[in-house]
């Protein structure tokens, strides 16, 4: 009888690897670099006033606008630089441990994160995780625009990407497993048939701990 493989989600920030998360970091390292000026600061700055009624909240996670002007050759060479110096060290070793776990059974795994695609495409390929789920940027002639994400996988935006691809393998979303460490991430959580919680915030791990799921810390 064969056994039907499983489609695996891992998060990224927070669960792969320890906060603060690895776009803030990364922002940090362009401007330290160089690489961010006035021109992008006042732009996120605008951004963030211009949608705060909208985005609430999540007005920050939603905003690229640092990257406005910028080529996206620099900062795709810049991320790579940057992920494999400072990120690709800082891999939790038991979550690289329950990757290859779930890649000697055979599963399909996928890495779907908020950062930016050009972050986790580094590190998927480090890790040989072949399916990346990632924030993509609107682009214009090769340079970032000051608009919102094409895709952002976040909070409930996150569960319909993983239906999504769920879906387009004839899967079903409830025979799913996902790895997560934020209450941001329960839409996806509890639509799965076995959700993990990693180092969780207090929200995530009281319900982690009624619903029965494991915890990993």
């Amino acid at each position: 009888m064969q056994v039907m493989k499983k489609i695996v989600f891992f998060d990224l920030d927070g669960t792969i690897l320890p906060n603060p998360s690895s776009e803030k970091r990364f922002f940090f390292w362009l401007l330290m670099n160089g690489q961010i000026g006035l021109k992008q600061i006042w732009e996120a700055l605008k951004y963030s006033f211009q949608r705060l009624c909208s985005f609430k909240n999540h007005v920050f996670v939603t905003n690229k606008a640092y990257l406005t002007g910028l080529s996206v050759t620099t900062i795709e060479k810049f991320a790579k630089d940057y992920s494999q110096k400072y990120l690709l060290p800082d891999v939790r070793l038991v979550l690289k441990n329950y990757i290859a776990q779930h890649q000697q059974a055979g599963d399909i795994i996928v890495l779907l994160t908020a950062t930016l695609e050009y972050i986790a495409n580094v590190l998927a390929k480090n890790l040989e995780i072949s399916n990346v789920i990632a924030t993509k940027c609107a682009i214009k002639d090769g340079v970032f625009c000051c608009q919102s994400p094409l895709q952002l996988p976040y909070a409930a935006t996150k569960l319909t990407l993983a239906e999504k691809f769920c879906k387009n393998l004839g899967y079903e979303i409830k025979n799913a497993v996902a790895y997560g460490n934020s209450s941001h991430d329960l839409f996806l959580l509890k639509s799965v048939g076995e959700a993990i919680a990693v180092t969780p915030d207090r929200k995530l791990r009281k319900i982690a701990k009624a619903s029965g799921w494991k915890i990993i810390d």
